[in-house]
């Protein structure tokens, strides 16, 4: 009698609910394979997943499409700007959005979206000339010649800025507000500043003072510290020396030596800076002028002018009537002229204009058209410099906001005299 143990073992079918035989390891090796390669060979059988990788991919490639025409116009309107100098808002817009760049210094870039704004600004100014000018003699420079005189100013801002943060050199709100304030005082109160402003280039205090008194605060403080750099006026401090030995060896009078090697405005007089009383020279000058006798002669004195050597003429007591005086004749051997320094610099960074037609001159430091040269350009004729040179705020109130490429100063009481305050 047979029992259930002893009945012979059937064979398993291999029906769909079966487990199957478990793969050998050359076609698991291939199957990973076209996982890797992308084709699990799933689709084949299961339609569902394959429309939902169709989906993907067509949602991937109309995304590529959109990235590569919007590229392309951005392409487009690079080329417009750069090549064509367009102006309109929409190409105005993608160059602020982008940060494009008008120039290059080096490597750092010139803002292409301040260009507009300042260009925009000064066709701003001039209309206003001309509304106001019924005579007609104010003629507006050319396009052209302002689009290179803005770009040319801000190169030279950029790169003062920057050197000035190089060296440290820093201003402050107080500093600018106490220069504005200068400004107010000259011009009668703060609402003859604003209005003049307003009318004449659409601007408030606020943007007055970014764009005009900063600049000109870091400029001249630049100027302070290249004025006094040893190594950078090494070669002045050297004639300054050779000068004073010549008025040692006494050969010829301070006078003669004064009409002969002096670079301040008082040499044709041989130095004479007749009477001056407390506070009208610069501080280093003033001290040196003290301790000295009536004859005597300095050693070399360090300003941010340059180097003098001062000889005292004649002194007399403070009276009743009349403050401690001082008579002097000096010979002055300038330091590096800061726009001297800045062409170098510049010159030796590498400036790169990105507008079509125009070139960075490191000669003059201007930016020309590429046909134009420093001595036979468009800023030198006697029409465009008639027209640029002066633009001030409001001559009533004497208020100047120079926007000369080569300056770009705004200061209220500038004295030009080398030694005084």
């Amino acid at each position: 009698m047979n029992t259930i143990m002893d009945e012979p073992k059937k064979p398993v079918s291999q029906s769909a609910s079966a487990p199957q035989a478990a793969q050998k390891p050359e076609e698991l090796h291939k199957d990973i394979n076209q996982i890797l390669a992308g084709d699990s060979g799933l689709d084949k059988d299961i339609t569902k997943p394959k429309k939902s990788r169709t989906g993907f991919r067509i949602a991937i490639g109309a995304v590529l499409g959109l990235v590569a025409v919007i590229v392309i116009g951005i392409a487009v309107v690079a080329v417009g700007i750069y090549r064509f100098n367009w102006h309109d808002q929409f190409s105005k817009s993608i160059a602020t959005t982008l940060h494009l760049p008008v120039a290059l210094i080096g490597m750092e870039p010139v803002s292409y979206s301040m260009y507009q704004t300042d260009l925009a600004t000064l066709n701003f100014f001039y209309d206003a000339q001309a509304k106001s000018d019924t005579t007609g003699a104010s003629a507006k420079p050319t396009d052209t010649y302002l689009e290179k005189s803005v770009i040319s100013r801000l190169i030279r801002e950029k790169f003062v800025a920057d050197a000035a943060a190089t060296n440290k050199l820093t201003v402050n709100q107080t500093e600018i507000d106490s220069e504005f304030e200068a400004i107010v005082q000259q011009a009668g109160s703060v609402d003859e500043v604003t209005k003049a402003l307003d009318q004449l280039y659409n601007w408030d205090a606020a943007t007055f003072k970014r764009k005009v008194l900063e600049p000109y605060l870091y400029r001249t403080k630049l100027q302070e510290y290249i004025a006094t750099d040893a190594t950078i006026n090494a070669e002045a401090k050297k004639k300054a020396e050779d000068v004073l030995a010549l008025i040692n060896k006494g050969d010829k009078t301070f006078e003669d030596i004064a009409k002969e090697n002096s670079e301040d405005t008082t040499a044709s007089s041989g130095g004479d800076l007749g009477f001056f009383g407390a506070g009208e020279m610069v501080a280093p000058f003033e001290e040196a002028t003290k301790i000295l006798k009536v004859g005597e002669v300095s050693g070399l004195v360090q300003t941010q002018y340059g180097y003098h050597i001062i000889k005292l003429i004649d002194h007399t007591d403070a009276t009743a009537d009349k403050a401690e005086q001082w008579h002097a004749e000096h010979i002055l051997i300038k330091s590096k002229d800061l726009d001297e320094w800045i062409n170098q610099q510049l010159g030796e960074k590498g400036v790169k204009i990105l507008l079509a037609g125009m070139q960075w001159k490191k000669d003059c430091g201007l930016v020309l058209a590429t046909k134009e040269t420093c001595d036979n350009n468009e800023i030198l004729t006697a029409s465009s410099a008639d027209t640029i040179e002066d633009t001030n705020i409001d001559a009533d109130t004497n208020v100047n906001a120079d926007t000369n490429a080569n300056t770009n100063a705004a200061d209220a009481n500038t004295n030009s005299a080398d030694t005084s305050n």
